[in-house]
């Protein structure tokens, strides 16, 4: 095939998958192919993820104004359902529920709150129209003046047990420039909404935690807009958000802490690119991200714990190149990593003490084992790295095993 043919195919197929019309000039392929969704290398879009996955016959949640925020509530046909959360802000806040009408949000129901006072309500089906997927639906609008935090609460009727992850909030979308907490997720995990699929928090806040942000929102698909750039702990964030597929660029420039962040993502296919410069605690980071194809470059030089950090990830096959100057723990950093073929770390680390490192049953061939020697750092006390089981380990040479072992490297093959 001439080279021109095949460039004016190559630019066909980019169009076909883009949708784009206009011609593609050779030197523009790389950049327009790192921008498909689902290429390799390249996260998913969050707005592409949502147009796909939501519902068509579920009730459009409206743009917030200032100091808004939406949730869209669903509720079993013929059943009714409890609802509950708090709101702290400047004074008394306004609940109203309603649906749409011609576009516009239209109020069914009023009532209002002091700041930080708990609003609950039951909703019966019968109330409520736009049947969908034998769900009732019901849009809330919350108002009020310096929102500062939304959080689901306990209902005064459902005390025991008392967690509220049948609250059937599906989607949240919000703006609140004065925000630090929009709380969707909870440690305990019976505490987290369970439903949620779909969040967007438009514009500016004051978010400085994302701690738990998301912690056991086993529905979450994507998250489609939210400023990170105040943050400075994201520690558990995603946590068992199981059906995530799609998040937007996360600004984790100031984030010390990222430990769990990701745990049990394991519809996560891709990342976004993640400044983890500051970050001290890496531990469990992608812990369980089973889909895991790729890993975005990371700046571990300041992570201390890096312990169990891609434990789980079978879906790995590389590893990008990781600094560990400041490690104390890499245990089982890179347990049930099977499909890993090549990582490398940073030789030029120096006074480290050093951490065993277990490699097991990956799939490091003699030269990737051999590039990886090389990129290890000598370290001052001895370190056991455990080799059973790759594919490369029975071909090591005695000049090959002595890279390691000169930078006071213990090998178990």
């Amino acid at each position: 095939m001439e080279l021109r043919t095949l460039f004016r195919d190559i630019a066909g197929a980019l169009r076909e998958k883009d949708g784009s019309g206009e011609p593609i000039a050779a030197g523009d392929f790389p950049a327009r192919i790192r921008a498909i969704p689902g290429a390799a290398g390249a996260p998913l879009e969050p707005f592409r993820v949502y147009q796909a996955a939501r519902p068509a016959e579920w009730l459009e949640v409206p743009e917030p104004e200032e100091d808004e925020l939406y949730l869209l509530v669903h509720i079993p046909d013929g059943r009714e359902s409890m609802l509950a959360f708090t709101v702290t802000c400047a004074g008394s806040y306004t609940v109203e529920l309603g649906a749409l009408s011609g576009g516009s949000f239209v109020t069914s129901v009023r009532a209002s709150a002091a700041s930080g006072a708990k609003y609950e309500t039951v909703l019966r089906a019968e109330d409520w129209g736009n049947l969908a997927g034998g769900v009732r639906q019901v849009l809330v609008r919350i108002r009020g003046r310096d929102i500062l935090t939304w959080e689901p609460s306990v209902h005064s009727k459902r005390t025991s047990p008392s967690n509220f992850s049948g609250w059937n909030i599906v989607e949240i979308k919000c703006r609140l420039p004065c925000g630090t907490a929009v709380r969707c997720g909870s440690g305990t995990g019976n505490r987290a909404l369970k439903g949620l699929k779909f969040f967007t928090w438009r514009g500016e806040n004051s978010l400085t935690s994302l701690d738990s942000m998301f912690y056991s929102c086993v529905s979450l698909i994507t998250v489609l807009e939210l400023n990170t750039s105040k943050a400075v702990s994201a520690a558990a964030m995603f946590y068992n958000c199981a059906a995530l597929t799609a998040l937007p660029g996360l600004d984790t420039s100031g984030v010390s802490t990222l430990s769990r962040a990701f745990y049990g993502c394991g519809s996560l296919v891709r990342l976004p690119e993640l400044d983890t410069a500051r970050a001290v605690a890496l531990d469990s980071v992608f812990r369980g991200c089973a889909s895991l194809s790729c890993v975005p470059p990371l700046n571990t030089a300041q992570a201390a714990r890096m312990d169990y950090i891609f434990y789980g990830c079978a879906s790995l096959t590389a590893i990008p190149r990781l600094s560990t100057g400041q490690a104390s723990n890499l245990a089982s950093a890179f347990g049930g990593c099977y499909a890993v073929s090549r990582i490398l770390l940073d030789p030029a680390v120096t006074g480290w003490a050093g951490a065993a490192m277990d490699l097991r049953d990956c799939s490091l061939s003699l030269e990737a084992l051999t590039d990886l020697f090389y990129s290890l750092p000598a370290i001052s006390a001895a370190k056991t790295l455990t080799l059973t089981g790759n594919p490369g380990a029975s071909e090591l040479t005695d000049e090959v095993r002595a890279i390691a072992e000169n930078k006071n490297w213990t090998l178990r093959i």
